[in-house]
């Protein structure tokens, strides 16, 4: 993600489908970590 925008901010065009895969892969991320917090908020409350 910060290379894109380095690339941006210095003028370098950068093809669409480059800065769609960075949205997936950051929302994605997201998902994951919400799943994680889920997933340790749920244990912590049925073991502790």
């Amino acid at each position: 993600m910060y290379p894109y925008f380095a690339l941006r901010a210095i003028g370098i065009k950068i093809p669409s489908y480059v800065a769609n895969f960075i949205t997936t892969i950051q929302f994605s991320q997201m998902l994951i970590g919400f799943g994680v917090n889920i997933t340790s908020w749920y244990l912590q409350r049925k073991y502790y």
